[in-house]
Formats: C-alpha cells, structure tokens, sequence
C-alpha cells in the first residue's frame, strides 16, 4: 500500500513509485509554460497573444515574438533531409560586431527570446557561443535562450558550460535509435558519439531545469519501443517524432528519404489563414543579411530577404509601409497561395497565429 512520507516537513516523493517519473514530466510542461509566458505574454502585456493586433502610440515599437540569430552556417553532419547538402551560401560563423548590433537592437526594442538555431548548419560548431549567450543574458529583457543542435558536439561538459553561460533550452535532432537509420539519414557516422552524449547530459545537474527535448525523424513505427527510447523517457526527455519532412520547396524529394518516411503535405487552403508566425520575428543571417523567415528561407536572396544589419536597424523594413514585411503581409492577406513568395507557396511549416484570424488588424500591425 503506498504511504505518504515526511521528513522535515516535506513530502518524500521517493516514497511513490512513480513519484520521479511524474516530476520530470512537470518539469518538461513547466518548460513549455515558461517558453510560452517568455515570447508571448510578457512581450504582449498590453495587446494579448495576436501580435497583430497591437496598435500602439510608439511607432518605434516592434513586435517581435522573437529574434533568430544564426551564430554560423556551418553542419558537421550531411543529412538527407536537409538542404544544407545544396545550400551555396557562405558557410563562416557571425562575425562578433553583428551579434552585438543585433542583440542591442533586440533589447532596446523590449527583448524576448534569442534563438541560436541556425537555418541550416549547428549552433555549437561555434566556439564562442557561450561568450554570445553570457553577453545575451547580462541584459534581463534577454528572457530565453534556445537552439536546435545534432548533438554531435553536446558532450556533458559543454552542456554544463552553455548552462552556466545562460542557455535555457535545447532540442536535439536525431532518427530513431537505430544506427543504420541514422546512418541513412545523417550521413555521419555519429550515433554512438550522440547517444554517448546524450546519456551523459541526463546525469547533470542541470538536466532536470533545462529539459533537454528530442525530436526523432523516423521511419520506423514501432521506435518508441526501442530500449534507448524507453531509457530516455524514464531519463527525462521529452520526446517528438516525426514520420513526414517537409520539401524545403521541393529541393528534398522523395528518393532522399527511406521508404517508410514521406514528404509532407499541406493543402493551399490551410496557408490562407492569415500571415505566417514567422513574419512576426526576424531572422539574422552569420553573414549580417536579414530574412523575415529563419525557419526555411535558405536562399542567399529571396522574396523574405531585406537588407544587412551592418547597414540598417532590425525594423527598419517593418516600419517601412512600402517595404518587404508590408508586402508580403498583403499577399497572405489576399489569399491567393500562387501570389505568395516561391519560399511559401509549398511550405508545410507554415504556422497562423490562430485559428481566428481578425484580417483587417493584420494590416495594422505597426501603427
């Protein structure tokens, strides 16, 4: 029979069987609750979670949801669902003047979340990046720091340091656990190296806080079976899979994936609710060009693309009413999925801000 106990006036969460099991399964939920007061809430006190519908006095105001910062647009991986493989634009990492302009920019505009993700390559090849989150997080208005990353380079100690330095979140990219898979997907030979590491980041202290989440590209339908699966769950990791990929406009094809994934699909009707979620931050190439799509503009010039923070402020398109966000904003506002930007037009990561959306306010929007 399970019985309660106390020791200095607390409750003993041992005595449950499950009692571990449950906590780091708050501990991921309160990840998600703090991710989503961070870019919303906080950043909207006065105008809700629609950044459209902000109106306010202050036409210096921007409302950003978040800031992505490309710290470098270098991979050491090859992976076969990923454009990386055909990206031609310069591979370096960011230069320190424009992290520093950028980040500046950021929080004299009210701050938020940083998001070190890069559109294609691994935030961690870079060898100052616990310099760039420490400078980051020394301003409060600085509220998250997060990125995507292979794992490759995350061993326990650079975990703990980029912890220390004010990292706050980071999701690992990985297939199921399956070295052949990997293999086929990743192209690099490093799933013992990632699943080495990953074990290793359980045991930090700052695992628990931090909450490390796992996002697994599969073709396997029975890979929450595996055994390692299994462990990293009881571990603590918060666990996504994903069978479909999305085409990054048709430059992954089918024959790039194993027979059991699929290319994604989104119907053209399901991009006419009104601007993406990415037109609402801004993203900051290594090399100093801004797109308003960190997400999946690749392209070294493109429709989303407007201009190099070394020459311009980070709104200063957006309070243009004759600038890039201006028009693309129109085109998604006039519902015709062939006028919108080659980038958009068959994306599946398109996200809406909701599922009602008040249309007229999003002409609005920096008034």
């Amino acid at each position: 029979m399970l019985t309660s106990k106390r020791a200095a006036g607390k409750l003993e969460l041992g005595a449950f069987p499950r009692g571990r099991a449950i906590l780091q399964r708050l501990s991921g939920l309160r990840n998600h609750i703090q991710l989503l007061v961070n870019t919303y809430i906080k950043r909207y006190p006065r105008y809700g979670l629609n950044p459209f519908r902000a109106k306010p006095k202050d036409t210096s105001f921007h409302n950003l949801l978040f800031l992505r910062l490309e710290v470098t647009s270098l991979c050491n991986a090859n992976c076969s669902f990923c454009v990386y493989q055909f990206n031609n634009r310069p591979r370096i990492s960011m230069d320190e003047d424009i992290y520093e302009k950028a980040v500046s920019e950021f929080t004299a505009l009210g701050g938020g979340r940083l998001d070190f993700s890069p559109i294609v390559g691994d935030a961690l090849i870079d060898r100052e990046l616990e310099k760039k989150i420490a400078f980051a997080r020394q301003d409060p208005r600085i509220t998250s720091i997060d990125f995507f990353t292979n794992g490759i380079l995350l061993t326990r100690e650079r975990f703990d340091s980029l912890v220390e330095a004010g990292m706050t979140h980071v999701v690992i990219s990985m297939t199921s656990f399956d070295p052949e898979e990997y293999e086929q997907l990743y192209r690099g030979g490093k799933y013992q190296t990632v699943l080495r590491n990953l074990y290793a980041i359980s045991e930090s202290p700052h695992f628990k806080r931090i909450s490390p989440h796992i996002t697994i590209k599969t073709g396997k339908l029975d890979c929450r079976s595996q055994p390692d699966f299994i462990e990293m769950k009881r571990r603590g990791f918060v666990i996504w899979v994903q069978h479909e990929i999305d085409s990054w406009d048709n430059q992954i094809t089918q024959s790039d994936l194993p027979d059991t994934m699929s290319i994604s699909s989104m119907p053209a009707k399901q991009r006419n609710r009104g601007p993406c979620l990415q037109l609402a931050s801004i993203a900051v190439r290594a090399n100093g060009s801004m797109t308003y799509c960190g997400c999946r503009d690749d392209r070294p010039e493109s429709d989303l693309c407007f201009g190099n923070i070394r020459d311009q402020g980070l709104t200063d398109d957006a309070m243009n009413p004759n600038g890039v966000l201006a028009r693309v904003t129109e085109q998604f506002m006039n519902n015709d999925p062939d006028d919108l930007p080659d980038v958009c037009k068959n994306c599946t990561m398109y996200q809406p801000f909701g599922p009602v959306y008040p249309k007229y306010n999003a002409k609005h929007r920096f008034n």
